[in-house]
């Protein structure tokens, strides 16, 4: 992708300080994926323990679906 601006005027104020070319945007998205993957990571854990707790809740022929063995597979490979 590329975003092309013609003819647009950017004030002084509205420069990175003591940054020339693209080295302080790109320093700050550098920083931010850490938190970005953390946070993937994050809703990744969630919806383990919300399907680990859904197959311990949920009954099949009268035993919890976490008993399964392909539930058991499904689970260690998420």
């Amino acid at each position: 992708g590329e975003v092309v601006m013609e003819g647009v005027d950017v004030g002084e104020d509205a420069l990175l300080p003591n940054v020339s070319g693209l080295q302080g945007p790109f320093g700050c998205l550098n920083r931010a994926r850490y938190g970005i993957s953390w946070g993937a990571m994050g809703a990744a854990e969630d919806c383990w323990h919300r399907a680990r707790q859904y197959g311990l809740d949920r009954k099949q022929f009268g035993k919890p679906l976490a008993g399964t063995q392909l539930f058991q597979k499904k689970l260690a490979d998420m």
